[in-house]
């Protein structure tokens, strides 16, 4: 081929395409999306758990009930029954608030966390805590705001964590040689470790060091400890890297690296095809790039193809041959235009609304189950749709809402039963209230009083004759007086030997009465003085149980109106949250459908593209053919 020949092709590579450089963007990018970043109440250390409410919120956090889990938390911190677990709670309480998207709540908890009353450890987690949130919602400057003060002495997993999250924010900010050197003292040899040697490559590329972030990568490319497809990435990267250094040959080499079965088998033919095309082996390119457009034209890297296939025949083979291919990858691409425009009046007839539905409400479900929901015509192109970070973020929090709209009807119904149990207890206490406060039991306490009184003062009227005969019990009072009316009737019998042992004998048992109520009188006082306070504390008791009766009468009438009234307050509440809910599921789920859209709007403008700039080399092959006043193509 001559070099004139290859001139042409030659303008068009020194003009990429912009889907080159959007995978040359896409290699030199960071591995956050394959790695291990965690939400912001994940990957909590295993600890000894010395509070039985911790426990059961940890049980019910780690078996994937947040909900039930936070709901736990608040009332174990209410309740003051974390003295064990203060500040463990309150850093899985932050976690838990922005896993939720109750960002103002959980910045308060985790900001409230980093001063110096707590442990380094308690800050640097709490501060790790709001550096992944500010790295999930694309802040990178805030995340490294956060993580600045975070001293790197430690180690392990934490140490870890905190050093690639700081490289990836200093990407993020175009700071590759701060990343580089952030990850240059990288030290575990743990599942992070490919992650953290890829990124630093990326970082010693991007930073103008190409000759070591190469060599990085190659080692990350082959190494068999790598995720699959880290290595593919990584060659990937290499690949394209060594393509805008003019080393053709060397990219060709790390593309022929790419598993076809990978995620980036496209990529890496559509690669292999451009390494041969800068290479001057243009009959080279028409291997990877014929494989590609046998495949459908769904794939960026396949459209791609269809456009740079006929370039390379237009430099070698005839203007008619070349000419074909244009007309035909303009029908394919300008169809699958076709298809996306019926994917999109899918979309606006609600054909993605039953695939969300089913997996919001089954959490396991597989993304084929929601391919199976959708439209044929939308179908092909959901599966990177939930691919994708933003998609998954948006359905986590449909999955929350539905939870808690779930749980909010739930208590709308069970303010009804409240309302049952407050009136089924009203109704018997309407019933048994008259059987209090009847006057009967009012007048019988009187009489009990009363009764006491008197008894009071017959004994202080005793008690003050000072006769220990006025104690006598009342079978010791009936014996002193049937002796006294035999001694009566004895005085009054004329006297007579015969009767005089009858008159001693009364006289004996009389005396026996009297020594006896004598012995026994201090005795006597003291029992009924015992008696009497017995009968006094009964009968304060009874006061008492009476006041009480009347306090709970009252008490019982308030509580009644007070239940009723946070009855009526949970229940407004309930109905007042019930429709934001709703109305946030609605913007989650319309914040999911824009995603689709704007994935299809971009799909087909990129296709408009290259559509346009097909017909653009194929309006130029006319021009040259008419010029050359050869025949038309």
């Amino acid at each position: 081929m001559s070099r004139a020949g290859a001139q042409p092709l030659r303008r068009a590579r020194l003009r990429p395409s912009f889907l080159r450089v959007l995978l040359l963007a896409l290699a030199l990018g960071s591995a956050a999306g394959l790695s291990w970043t965690a939400t912001a109440a994940e990957r909590r250390e295993p600890t000894e758990v010395r509070d039985l409410a911790y426990g059961d919120v940890l049980f019910h956090y780690f078996a994937g009930d947040r909900f039930g889990a936070i709901v736990r938390l608040e009332v174990a911190q209410a309740q003051a029954l974390l003295e064990h677990h203060g500040d463990d709670a309150l850093l899985l309480h932050g976690g838990l608030a922005l896993d939720y998207g109750l960002r103002r709540r959980a910045r308060e908890i985790l900001f409230g966390l980093l001063d110096e009353t707590h442990t380094a450890d308690v800050r640097r987690r709490a501060r790790l805590a709001l550096a992944r949130d500010a790295w999930r919602r694309g802040d990178p400057a805030e995340t490294l705001d956060v993580l600045e003060p975070v001293e790197l002495e430690t180690r392990g997993t934490l140490r870890d964590e905190v050093q690639l999250l700081r490289a990836l924010a200093l990407l993020a900010v175009d700071r590759p040689d701060a990343a580089a050197d952030t990850l240059a003292g990288w030290e575990s040899k743990d599942r992070m470790a490919p992650f953290a040697h890829f990124n630093r490559a990326v970082a010693l590329v991007r930073s103008g060091r190409p000759d070591e972030g190469l060599a990085l990568l190659d080692t990350v490319g082959r190494d068999p400890v790598t995720p699959a497809p880290l290595r593919d990435r990584a060659n990937l990267a290499a690949g394209y890297s060594l393509l805008e250094t003019r080393e053709p040959d060397r990219a060709a080499e790390r593309f022929g690296r790419i598993r076809l079965e990978g995620p980036y088998a496209t990529q890496g033919l559509l690669g292999a095809g451009w390494a041969a095309a800068d290479a001057g082996r243009l009959q080279a390119a028409l291997g990877p790039w014929t494989r590609l457009t046998t495949q459908p034209a769904f794939d960026p890297a396949v459209q791609e193809a269809l456009i740079a296939l006929p370039y390379v025949y237009a430099q070698t083979l005839d203007p008619l041959s070349a000419a074909a291919r244009f007309e035909a990858s303009i029908g394919r691409l300008d169809d699958e235009r076709g298809r996306i425009a019926e994917a999109e009046d899918a979309l606006a007839a609600g054909g993605l609304l039953d695939g969300i539905a089913l997996l919001v409400a089954d959490p396991g479900a597989p993304a084929e189950a929601l391919v199976e929901r959708v439209p044929p015509s939308l179908a092909l192109f959901v599966g990177e749709l939930v691919a994708s970070n933003r998609f998954r973020g948006h359905l986590e929090r449909l999955r929350d809402l539905e939870e808690i709209q779930a749980g909010l009807e739930d208590w709308r119904e069970k303010i009804e039963n409240f309302d049952l149990m407050l009136a089924t207890r009203e109704a018997r206490w309407a019933e048994r209230a008259p059987t209090v406060q009847d006057p009967r039991i009012a007048e019988a306490a009187d009489d009990f009083v009363a009764r006491r009184d008197a008894l009071v003062e017959t004994f202080e009227a005793r008690l003050a004759s000072d006769d220990p005969m006025a104690l006598l019990t009342e079978e010791e009072a009936d014996a002193h007086a049937r002796l006294e009316a035999v001694r009566t009737r004895l005085e009054r019998l004329p006297a007579d030997p015969a009767l005089e042992a009858l008159r001693d004998k009364q006289r004996v048992l009389a005396g026996v009465v009297r020594w006896q109520a004598t012995r026994e009188h201090a005795e006597r006082i003291w029992g009924a003085r015992k008696a009497l306070a017995e009968v006094d504390a009964q009968l304060a008791e009874l006061d008492d149980r009476r006041a009480g009766l009347e306090v709970a009468l009252v008490e019982a009438r308030t509580g009644f109106e007070g239940f009723a009234g946070r009855i009526d307050e949970a229940r407004d509440r309930i109905e007042t949250l019930l429709p934001r809910v709703r109305g946030a599921r609605a913007t989650e789920t319309e914040a999911l459908v824009a995603l689709a859209r704007e994935q299809l709007d971009a799909r087909s403008e990129r296709l408009r593209l290259q559509i346009a700039e097909a017909r653009f080399e194929l309006a130029r092959l006319y021009e040259r053919a008419a010029l050359a006043g050869g025949p038309t193509p």
